[in-house]
């Protein structure tokens, strides 16, 4: 895909440039989002230091995750969180301060909106019926693929933030289907002073938190394990 104060542990998914180390959640995690994880940013306290919290809207910004099919067969597919909870810290001067959270519910996700594939040109210009559509939303969030019932939130956690802005470099650390793995990322940060923007896109691959991609027919029918995550953070 950053997030938000303990009190709102609710609810960024699957992503990785370059997966670093993963450590699996102790079995008490795993009930995933009824808490917050340790490393999540106390904004609170953040909020009294020196420097400025920005909270992000959901409305005016974009989360977009790209599942690639394997062959011809069947259909890419964009993925979304309509609703997710993120915000951000910059301290009043250096980066070593600065903090970013955000996460998001795997059950909140949609797919394949005829206006978001529309929008996408070719590879996506495929025109998949609302009943397949469900089908596949179903199957991506069951057993056999996210397991999004044992393992429902997706949260990004920042453990550094490197550079000044526009350009800095953010290590984030995905917590995914019971799994954490951290990467360096590339992200764009706009807007300042008044808000703060912030845009960049993730690989990610399914694997790498023990997730199996989807196949079927021996392998004829089924999806790539490699991902693409775009990103553009507004705050509010």
């Amino acid at each position: 895909m950053l997030t938000l104060a303990k009190a709102h542990r609710a609810v960024f998914l699957s992503l990785v440039l370059c997966a670093c180390g993963a450590a699996p959640l102790r079995p008490g995690d795993r009930a995933a989002s009824e808490q917050v994880s340790q490393e999540t940013a106390d904004y609170a306290q953040l909020a009294r230091g020196e420097g400025r919290v920005f909270r992000f809207d959901p409305a005016a910004s974009r989360i977009r995750i790209y599942v690639y099919r394997v062959g011809r067969v069947g259909h890419n597919h964009v993925v979304y969180p309509v609703r997710f909870n993120a915000q951000a810290f910059l301290p009043a001067q250096g980066m070593s301060r600065a903090q970013l959270d955000l996460e998001f519910r795997l059950d909140e996700l949609e797919l394949d909106a005829p206006a978001e594939r529309a929008a996408l040109g070719p590879a996506f210009a495929s025109v998949i019926d609302e009943g397949d559509i469900a089908r596949t939303r179903e199957h991506m969030l069951g057993e056999e693929n996210l397991q999004a019932g044992q393992y429902p939130v997706v949260h990004v956690h920042a453990l550094q933030i490197a550079g000044e802005p526009p350009k800095l470099a953010a290590q984030l650390q995905i917590e995914l289907h019971g799994e954490r793995r951290a990467t360096w990322v590339a992200v764009d940060a706009t807007c300042l002073p008044e808000r703060l923007c912030l845009a960049g896109s993730l690989v990610i691959k399914q694997t790498d938190f023990g997730i199996r991609p989807y196949t079927a027919l021996g392998g004829l029918l089924g999806v790539q394990d490699t991902l693409v995550l775009d990103f553009r953070l507004v705050s509010g």
